[in-house]
């Protein structure tokens, strides 16, 4: 059974950023607000999951280019 729904510490763990980073990229606009909330926790679908991850694949990628 394949996974559908992640916390933002697995979010974290897989964009291999931590929480605080993801939380900060919403709140800024850089990121969408997941579709999803649990009990005031956001909740993530796996496209989402994928999105944030290429998100800061790229960021990262446009960082050491520019060192």
């Amino acid at each position: 059974m394949t996974k559908t729904q992640f916390i933002l510490n697995e979010v974290a763990k897989i964009a291999g950023v931590k929480p605080h980073v993801i939380a900060y990229a919403i709140s800024a606009g850089n990121l969408p607000e997941p579709k999803l909330r649990i009990a005031g926790k956001r909740v993530f679908s796996a496209k989402e999951v994928e999105n944030i991850k290429t998100y800061f694949e790229n960021r990262n990628k446009k960082e050491d280019h520019d060192k």
